[in-house]
C-alpha cells in the first residue's frame, strides 16, 4: 500500500456507500449479474436504473421487515488514492487507482474497475451494500460529492381503465 500512496501525486476522490434491505436472489431476478471474487466476495456492477429499482425494493422491504432491517448507514469519505475508506457494511475499500472515467477500488482483495456513473453492489448475505466513487481531484480541490439517487418510497398505481400520462425529465448526472 505504501508504494501506491507514494505514487498518487496528490489525488483524492470521494467514496460513498449505503446498505440496502435486498438480498442477492431478489437483485438477480432484476437482471443483476453477480461475480464470485476472491475471499468469498460476491459483487456486481450496476447502473443508475438498477440502483433506483433496488432502492424502491429497499423501502418496501424495510416496512415489511420492521425491526429486522439493516440500517442504511450511509457513509461518504474523502479518500487519498492508495488509502482505505470505511464502507456502510463496515468493510474497507482501498482507492487503488483514480482516473478520468473510472476508478479501481480494491474490495476484500478484488480489484474492481468502477466507472463514475456505476455502482458496486456487494452481497453481504441477507442485505446488499452499494458503493459509488467520485471523480479524481487534486488534494487541494473540493471533492465531487458522491450522492445516491432518491426515489419515492411508494408509487401510486392508477386503476385499470384510467388514462395515464407519462413524462420524462432529462437530468444531468453531474448535478444529481
Amino acid at each position: 500500500m505504501r508504494s501506491r500512496l507514494l505514487t498518487n501525486r496528490g489525488q483524492k476522490l470521494q467514496i460513498g456507500s449505503t446498505n440496502l434491505n435486498v438480498d442477492n436472489p431478489t437483485a438477480a431476478q432484476l437482471g443483476v449479474k453477480f461475480n464470485k471474487g476472491a475471499n468469498d466476495t460476491t459483487f456486481a456492477i450496476i447502473d443508475e436504473a438498477q440502483f433506483r429499482t433496488l432502492t424502491q425494493l429497499d423501502a418496501s422491504n424495510a416496512r415489511a421487515l420492521g425491526e429486522n432491517t439493516i440500517a442504511a448507514n450511509e457513509r461518504r469519505q474523502d479518500t487519498i488514492v492508495g488509502t482505505d475508506a470505511l464502507l456502510a457494511n463496515d468493510w474497507v475499500a482501498n482507492a487503488f487507482r483514480a482516473g478520468e472515467r473510472t476508478n479501481v477500488l480494491d474490495i476484500n482483495g478484488n480489484p474492481v474497475e468502477l466507472p463514475h456513473d456505476r455502482y458496486i453492489l456487494i452481497d453481504n448475505g441477507r442485505f446488499l451494500t452499494a458503493v459509488r466513487a467520485g471523480q479524481m481531484r487534486h488534494w487541494t480541490e473540493a471533492s465531487e460529492v458522491v450522492t445516491f439517487a432518491t426515489v419515492p418510497e411508494e408509487v401510486e398505481v392508477p386503476a385499470v381503465g384510467h388514462m395515464l400520462r407519462l413524462e420524462k425529465t432529462l437530468v444531468n448526472p453531474a448535478t444529481n
